[in-house]
């Protein structure tokens, strides 16, 4: 008889932990990928918009986190991952190519001096209102390019890493 009673008790507690999960398997892989590259905790209560990763001969990764103010003012006061001091914009535009945050959401090209590609993330990038941190470049070898985006006023974070 006892056990009758502990199977929908287990029932509910298997049910409860399941639904709970709060990131899918890959989106906790793109969380470690982000501990790694950036050598912060990932911020709680957060919301990931998007993210990637693939790796074959060369990898592209890149997550779009929604916040709070609390953990971006924390990552302002922090060292930045890939440079040595948080740098306000816009993005030169050596780093903007080669941008990859979604499907149609990159940017691809410059020529005399316009960037073609996804119109929402040349306004970030363009923006003075962002901070951004970035090491290499996708435009000289070897082509390999970390940048870390903070929209303040969006409470926004774009991380993307890239190789080819």
């Amino acid at each position: 008889m006892k056990i009758k009673y502990c199977i929908p008790i287990i029932i509910i507690f298997v049910l409860f932990f399941s639904c709970n999960q709060k990131y899918s398997k890959e989106q906790e892989r793109h969380i470690e990928i982000y501990k790694q590259l950036t050598k912060y905790d990932f911020p709680s209560n957060s919301l990931i918009m998007d993210s990637y990763f693939v790796k074959y001969l060369d990898h592209t990764y890149y997550m779009i986190i929604k916040t709070n103010e609390t953990y971006i003012n924390k990552i302002l006061k922090a060292d930045p991952p890939f440079s040595d001091k948080w740098i306000e914009g816009p993005v030169p535009e050596e780093f903007q190519y080669g941008m990859y945050f979604g499907k149609n959401k990159n940017i691809s090209s410059y020529g005399k001096g316009k960037a073609y590609g996804d119109d929402e993330l040349i306004k970030l990038t363009n923006s003075k209102y962002i901070f951004y941190s970035t090491h290499g470049s996708m435009l000289e070898e070897p082509y390999k390019l970390n940048i870390f985006i903070i929209d303040k006023n969006d409470n926004t974070i774009y991380i993307g890493s890239y190789s080819m």
